[in-house]
């Protein structure tokens, strides 16, 4: 076999490895990407009165509400928590999308 004809025979081989690598690279990269819609946001914030003093060591209750324009009446989504806040005023809050109060999608 002469000298020329190996080369050659070494440059088809490495062309297909190159060629599976790259389509095993485009598969595990598209199985990768595919991801999951959360289902929690999480949200957070100070209680504070009328008059700027924080709502400390409360319970309060929390209202979420989308709406679809700024002048709508009926929202397409809306819940109600009850959270308790903390000696400055701070509340956590996690609201689930999958178990809301109404739901119109």
């Amino acid at each position: 076999m002469g000298k020329r004809r190996r080369v050659v025979l070494v440059q088809k081989k490495m062309k297909h490895i190159f060629s599976i690598a790259a389509l095993l690279s485009c598969i595990l990269s598209a199985l990768l990407s595919f991801s999951q819609v959360p289902t929690l946001f999480n949200y957070q914030g100070i209680a504070r009165a009328a008059d700027g003093t924080p709502l400390a060591n409360q319970q309060l209750s929390l209202k979420f509400a989308i709406l679809p324009t700024a002048d709508a009446l009926l929202p397409e989504y809306e819940e109600t928590q009850k959270v308790p806040t903390n000696a400055f005023g701070l509340y956590s809050v996690q609201s689930e999308m999958e178990h809301p109060q109404r739901c119109v999608l």
